[in-house]
């Protein structure tokens, strides 16, 4: 409707980025949400996590380097199990994994 509408915005939040003239930009409500993520203990967090920072991933430069030490996790038998029984399925991330995490979360407030 035309009250809901807006016209002449410097910037619009839009599918998870704000847009402005020339500039893509990530949503910060969407990376505090990231940046709040525990460290991931089970398969379907780890999923879930992998999800949300996937997202973001053209602003993370190699992204798949940093990210490897997370997915091994989904490979073999753990990446053939249904999403209800990820849930159950314990996972311990190694300190590579760990600071993977942690590069990954920096690198989007930069």
């Amino acid at each position: 409707s035309l009250q809901k509408s807006k016209f002449y915005q410097e910037e619009v939040e839009f599918l998870g980025y704000i847009v402005a003239k020339n500039v893509i930009k990530t949503d910060p409500k969407k990376v505090e949400t990231i940046l709040n993520f525990p460290v991931p203990t089970t398969l379907r967090q780890l999923r879930s996590f992998l999800g949300m920072i996937g997202y973001y991933r053209k602003f993370i430069k190699n992204y798949a380097k940093i990210a490897k030490p997370l997915t091994i996790h989904l490979s073999g038998e753990n990446g053939r199990v249904s999403q209800h029984m990820s849930k159950k399925i314990k996972i311990r991330l190694e300190q590579e994994g760990l600071l993977a995490i942690e590069k990954m979360k920096s690198i989007l407030v930069e």
